[in-house]
């Protein structure tokens, strides 16, 4: 994993990010983003933060086979019902990079 702030201008950074995909899955990436962005906030706020700990993995596992597979079966086929055709995604799967400007305080994200 790596991770640079690259300063533009004089109120101008931008936080690049680039990681393995299996470094970190989706949902893991979103909680630190989150984690990231709350923490900048804070700071830029002048208030101090502590996230909450973090659930062990087991947790989710136990969780997850603890569902209704059939109810989410039936869920699914709900919600995806009258596609009929594949959905073409037209995005990179090279390296990843996250890229956020931050500027004046503030944070304006973008890919």
């Amino acid at each position: 994993m790596r991770i640079a702030i690259v300063q533009n201008a004089p109120e101008e950074y931008v936080f690049v990010w680039n990681h393995h995909h299996l470094l970190l899955d989706g949902w893991t990436q979103a909680v630190i983003i989150h984690d990231l962005l709350t923490l900048y906030q804070a700071k830029a706020e002048g208030r101090s933060i502590s996230l909450p700990e973090a659930q062990p993995y087991r947790n989710y596992i136990s969780w997850l086979l603890s569902q209704d597979k059939g109810a989410a079966e039936d869920f699914w086929r709900s919600a995806l019902a009258g596609f009929n055709t594949p959905v073409h995604c037209r995005m990179c799967w090279g390296n990843y990079i996250l890229a956020m400007r931050m500027k004046n305080g503030w944070l304006a994200g973008g890919l």
